[in-house]
């Protein structure tokens, strides 16, 4: 029996806790937001392609009770929100703590930021991955849905060290991880960003006037629209020959992780058993454009430009989320700063 802490107790970070006290480990979990009083012994109901129940030990907003122990600290939270959680996991760290982020999302390189000023690098083992291992929604507190198993997660880290010892300890749970080098790889194996926000705003007048009921794939995802993600998927593959990293199209990784065997991109997104009854989102505030363009789209194109790849796809993606959400999404991350890394 292990000990695992959980940032987040959104869709991944409450199916995680759920799925790992199933297997009757002790779970805690992080929250941001303000508790009248922890919850103990929460019980957390799963189904879906896993039907099962665990019991988490407790939910706290206190980050001292949620690391003590820990074996493994995973960081589910988005992106975006991400480093008030980091801040104050750091300011509570005594001994050595392994973290997993779930999925990276240039959180080891966010990490690694805050850590030069800190006492406590040597205290710090992390790993990044390239997604979550389920496609899952949180549906009440007390109940999550885990739509299917994928068949592949890459992860990579700064410190070998923390490589070859996280991994195993990974793969006792789940043996799908395989290790990759190259930290710009793990970014670009990011399917979320190539997909999400394509269809989110090529069914913007749906999103709003339906408040996101209909189902995101199937119903979301046209022809058309599929060929639009398949060129945002080639700009994707373009930008990674440019910095020496051979990568496979969405519609071999949808073969390879989740075993389709439709004949098509489209096929293969808009009949998806796994993807299938996930309604769409209920407005623009969400991490389909708040994490999906800031943390994926808009560091693949500004690496386009160190290497002269055009990306207007990506682009038009971008100059459109920020008009709609008066942001600058292409300037949250300077990936010159990534560079070193890759």
């Amino acid at each position: 029996m292990s000990t695992y802490c959980i940032l987040g107790e959104g869709n991944v970070g409450t199916t995680l806790g759920a799925y790992l006290a199933s297997k009757n480990h002790v779970v805690k979990i992080f929250k941001g937001e303000k508790l009248d009083k922890d919850k103990v012994n929460w019980e957390v109901n799963i189904e879906g392609s896993i039907c099962d129940k665990g019991r988490i030990s407790l939910i706290t907003n206190n980050m001292s009770k949620a690391i003590e122990g820990a074996d493994l600290v995973f960081v589910t939270v988005p992106a975006f929100c991400r480093k008030k959680y980091l801040e104050d996991l750091l300011s509570e760290v005594r001994s050595e703590t392994r973290i997993v982020f779930f999925p990276d999302n240039y959180g080891l390189w966010e990490l690694n930021s805050m850590l030069e000023t800190s006492d406590k690098k040597h205290l710090i083992k992390a790993v990044g991955t390239s997604s979550f291992i389920y496609p899952c929604r949180k549906i009440k507190d007390n109940l999550t849905q885990i739509k299917g198993i994928k068949k592949e997660i890459f992860t990579t880290s700064f410190d070998k060290e923390a490589l070859h010892t996280l991994v195993p300890m990974l793969n006792d749970i789940w043996n799908v991880f395989k290790i990759r080098e190259n930290y710009l790889e793990i970014q670009l194996l990011n399917m979320n960003p190539i997909i999400h926000p394509a269809v989110l705003l090529f069914n913007l007048g749906r999103v709003e006037n339906q408040k996101g009921n209909f189902d995101f794939y199937s119903e979301g995802i046209t022809k058309t629209i599929a060929e639009v993600i398949k060129k945002i998927d080639s700009e994707r593959i373009e930008v990674g020959k440019a910095w020496g990293i051979d990568l496979v199209s969405l519609e071999e990784i949808m073969k390879t992780t989740y075993l389709s065997n439709k004949e098509s991109l489209f096929e293969s997104l808009a009949q998806s058993n796994v993807h299938r009854d996930g309604l769409a989102p209920s407005s623009l505030d969400t991490r389909y454009i708040k994490e999906d363009i800031p943390y994926g789209l808009a560091p693949i194109s500004n690496l386009g430009k160190l290497k002269g790849v055009k990306t207007p796809v990506i682009d038009t993606i971008i100059n459109l989320s920020n008009i709609l959400l008066d942001e600058d999404y292409l300037n949250v991350i300077d990936v010159k700063n990534i560079l070193p890394y890759i």
